[in-house]
């Protein structure tokens, strides 16, 4: 529990608007500029979404945000790590502890009646496991980078 609150507390020192729900991050592959929080806990015509079902998939968000954190400090907190290798090795079930419990969070926010599939119910595009994904994706790098892990 230590770990997880030093990783959450690390995560908004260094991207201090994280539990604002109407924060926006720009993907540097992608148009535009994304409402974070949108398919979680901001509804996609504005205000915050106060169901449960809400609050299970902004835990997941902080979970993996945390998780990445005891990565970066696993691996070697004083030397930038790889997201992309964090993200391919939490894409295996197989993976070390850390990216199971990443790999389960990411199976269950990628479906279609969570984040990645609301967001892309948003845009009214068909749901696509890759494309849910990719959203989450962008988040994620996104505050990687910003935490500089």
């Amino acid at each position: 529990m230590i770990e997880y609150i030093r990783s959450l507390n690390r995560i908004i020192s260094a991207v201090p608007d994280l539990l604002n729900i109407e924060m926006k991050f720009e993907p540097p592959e992608r148009a535009g500029t994304h409402l974070f929080w949108l398919g979680s806990l901001r509804k996609f015509d504005g205000g915050i979404d106060f169901t449960q079902s809400a609050s299970a998939r902004a835990k997941d968000v902080l979970f993996i945000s945390a998780a990445m954190c005891l990565y970066d400090d696993r691996l070697d907190p004083d030397s930038p790590s790889d997201f992309d290798k964090f993200w391919s090795e939490c894409r295996d079930p197989n993976g070390p502890a850390v990216c199971r419990a990443v790999y389960k969070a990411l199976l269950r926010q990628s479906s279609e009646q969570a984040i990645g599939g609301r967001i892309l119910k948003s845009r009214q595009e068909e749901y696509n496991c890759d494309a849910a994904e990719e959203e989450l994706y962008w988040r994620f790098r996104y505050l990687w980078e910003s935490v500089g892990l």
